[in-house]
């Protein structure tokens, strides 16, 4: 049954990744345009600040400027046209034209940098963190736990029989049901508490700062943000029930293995215990004496 389900979440995967590398591609398009376009418009401002200097030349400057135009007068017989001062204010305005532009152009680079860090860290789907980076919140808030001595809870979350949702009302109603589980999940937690989607149905929640008195309220909380209330499937104008099954490891510093496999692995091993236990519930990591 979990093979099954780790093939569905390797396929989904891989048609996520599909789309997010779609998207990078577009956006990288984008943002070569913009860089051609401010090379450009650096160019532009160049040679406006080469004529805005010329007009306001120094008066020390002045007699050397006046020897070249006579020297250049009596070469060729032309005589340069001054400057006039509705010229000087065109001049002006370009500048200053320019530089918003160049504003506007700084403005949208920062926009797509956020937009390509979007798109590397969280999952297209539900929004929160995706695997790799809900799996570096895990190994920095472990190092962080180290370093002020206190314990981190580690929950592994799974919608219960998800599966069936997908077989008998299709991937776009489970679409629905998993950006609003995400939505929940997101809402019940604290706000230096992390969740992310790990895979497929599965959530990875971290709680920092772990209290084993008030860690059973917290675990129940995150159960009934899923089964309290039905899921709305407006595609299908209709209902849906669910429950989820949670596997819960605490990471105790300079007592545990400091390292994100080995506090998974209790976590998904709590998990396999809650699934066989009936679903709709949260176990503990069994720990040897």
């Amino acid at each position: 049954m979990r093979s099954i389900v780790f093939e569905q979440a390797v396929v989904e995967a891989s048609a996520g990744k599909k789309a997010i590398d779609a998207e990078i591609d577009r956006l990288k398009a984008r943002r070569a345009l913009l860089e051609a376009v401010e090379t450009l418009v650096r160019h532009v401002l160049a040679v406006i600040s080469m004529g805005t200097e010329a007009i306001s030349t120094p008066k020390e400057e002045s007699a050397e400027v006046e020897a070249g135009v006579s020297a250049a007068e009596r070469t060729s017989g032309v005589t340069p046209r001054e400057t006039t001062s509705d010229e000087q204010v065109s001049l002006a305005n370009l500048l200053s034209k320019s530089d918003a532009l160049s504003r506007r152009i700084t403005e949208l680079f920062d926009k797509e940098r956020r937009q390509l860090q979007m798109l590397a860290t969280h999952d297209s789907l539900t929004g929160l963190f995706n695997r790799a980076a809900i799996m570096e919140h895990l190994d920095r808030e472990i190092s962080r736990a180290v370093r002020k001595s206190e314990p981190l809870g580690v929950m592994l979350a799974d919608l219960d029989h998800f599966k069936s949702v997908n077989d008998r009302h299709g991937h776009l109603c489970g679409d629905e049901v998993l950006r609003e589980a995400a939505s929940r999940l997101q809402a019940t937690i604290r706000s230096y508490d992390v969740v992310g989607r790990y895979g497929g149905e599965e959530f990875l929640i971290l709680f920092p700062g772990w209290n084993p008195e008030s860690g059973t309220e917290r675990i129940d909380e995150v159960l009934d943000s899923i089964r309290s209330r039905p899921f709305r499937l407006e595609s299908e104008n209709a209902e849906l029930g669910l429950t989820c099954s949670a596997g819960i490891a605490v990471f105790r510093p300079h007592q545990d293995e400091p390292t994100v496999r080995a506090v998974l692995g209790r976590a998904d091993a709590a998990l396999y215990v809650a699934k066989n236990s009936g679903r709709n519930t949260a176990r503990f990591e069994t720990r040897l004496p």
